[in-house]
């Protein structure tokens, strides 16, 4: 290992300039004392920062003895602890990604307070193979067979960096140089223990692969590097795309126009909708072929609105020719939408009115021909029917939909179509529907508010006497 090599990097590559103030994450493992060592030298602010995950009986002295090494330095140390093992039960997480969460949250908070222009870990060249080949068992695209960023922005903070200066090292490296320069260190037993996933990786899956090719770690390393080229070149265009989809952008929730994504591959359309995701909810999240494929099945669908709530926090919906995606419920029910959520029906006479709750009510007159005036819309929608009253019994009964029911609107000559489909049509939200108002004469609906009366009731020259129904709300 040269130490040019990391001075050059922090530099160039990292925009770590001398002077700058900066995070390490030290464990007292091979991998963080060497990073140390060569950072010592490079004219920083160091703060060296060890979290206590409280999983090892010897991680009180793991902690003690990072202490001493910063004492050796003459360094800022900073203590943070977490139990880490009642945190993953809680949060349904293992205990791998429990300790990550929970470091990575405090190494950033002590960034921010101390105003530090990055936070400094030691993955090395054999973590990014082994991240990469548990990306890859566990099912990912691109961005995970590319392993982890030598430079990133996590979760955690938007403007301060998480970067790692050894990750082009091997780990054979690392030990090579504390070993010339008489570094003490201290093994963390938990990385023998094959019960944590990426162990199983390290001790069992990479030996057995390296029979067939025993530069297998190297190849792997080098896709990842081969991948991060690629997706150089995609990155650009995918944000291209998703600027020209994006019709909202809010912290929680993203509106893209479905009209705009049809416009692109499916490779591409992929892409947007995991970006769309990947910009409200957290970087850990796991978002996989199955989730995209789900929400591109909404897309194509025949119906004009539709719901999906794909994982905890991640709803999908279909709404008016665009696509939605927000971490909570959306209710898309505007205010002209009547809302009447009757138990059995409402009974009214001719005349008379009534009640349909939620501040809604029905009203019904008689009313003269010359009377008949043309309904004027409100908010879009005709809330006001004039119905042949020779054709309907002396009093109507309101209630919301049922299975089965069937509708014959104005213009179809008495030819009916199911309410489901006629719901789709009118591209009304899945959520307003069980709860829109029907109006029924001898149980055949004559009336929808807010769209034309039924065609078997309409008012023709041969019309004697009419009537007048009106719903509306109740300010």
């Amino acid at each position: 290992m040269h130490l040019c090599d990391i001075r050059i990097n922090l530099k160039n590559s990292f925009g770590i300039n001398p002077g700058d103030k900066i995070i390490v994450g030290v464990s007292g493992g091979p991998d963080s004392i060497c990073l140390l060592d060569t950072l010592a030298n490079c004219e920083l602010q160091i703060n060296i920062l060890n979290f206590n995950h409280h999983i090892r009986p010897e991680s009180n002295e793991d902690s003690n003895f990072v202490r001493q090494v910063a004492k050796k330095y003459h360094l800022n140390y900073f203590q943070g602890e977490g139990e880490v093992a009642k945190y993953s039960k809680d949060n349904h997480l293992s205990i791998e990604e429990a300790a990550r969460f929970l470091r990575y949250k405090y190494f950033f908070e002590q960034a921010k307070k101390i105003n530090a222009v990055a936070v400094i870990v030691g993955h090395t060249a054999d973590d990014q193979v082994e991240t990469i080949l548990m990306n890859l068992l566990r099912g990912c695209s691109l961005d995970g067979l590319k392993g982890m960023n030598a430079l990133s922005f996590t979760e955690f903070d938007r403007q301060i960096p998480l970067v790692r200066p050894l990750l082009s090292f091997w780990r054979k490296e690392i030990i090579e140089y504390c070993s010339l320069n008489h570094l003490e260190y201290v093994n963390d037993r938990s990385n023998e223990d094959k019960h944590f996933f990426r162990n199983r990786i390290r001790k069992e899956l990479i030996p057995e692969l390296e029979k067939y090719n025993h530069g297998l770690k190297k190849h792997i390393f080098q896709l990842g590097l081969s991948i991060l080229n690629d997706l150089e070149i995609i990155t650009p265009q995918i944000r291209d795309a998703f600027t020209a989809c994006v019709k909202v952008a809010e912290e929680n929730s993203v509106n893209l126009s479905i009209e705009q994504l049809s416009k692109y591959s499916l490779g591409i359309q992929k892409r947007v909708l995991k970006t769309g995701i990947q910009t409200i909810l957290p970087a850990r999240t796991e978002i996989n072929y199955e989730h995209i494929s789900k929400i591109l099945e909404l897309i194509g669908s025949t119906q004009g609105s539709g719901h999906l709530q794909l994982i905890k926090n991640l709803h999908i919906y279909k709404h008016n020719n665009d696509l939605v995606l927000s971490v909570t419920e959306i209710n898309f029910i505007e205010k002209w939408v009547p809302r009447c959520c009757i138990e059995d029906f409402v009974q009214i006479n001719i005349p008379g009115e009534g009640n349909l709750g939620n501040q809604w009510k029905i009203t019904v007159q008689n009313k003269e021909l010359e009377e008949i005036k043309f309904p004027v819309e409100k908010m879009g929608r005709i809330f006001d029917a004039y119905l042949d009253f020779e054709k309907i019994d002396n009093y109507l009964s309101i209630r919301n939909q049922k299975p089965g029911d069937r509708y014959s609107p104005l213009g179809m000559n008495d030819h009916s179509i199911k309410i489901s489909d006629f719901w789709i049509n009118n591209k009304i939200p899945h959520q307003a529907r069980s709860s829109w108002p029907l109006v029924l004469s001898s149980d055949r609906i004559i009336w929808i508010p807010g769209f034309q009366p039924a065609d078997f009731c309409k008012i023709t020259d041969k019309t004697k006497k009419t009537v007048k129904i009106s719903v509306f709300k109740v300010d």
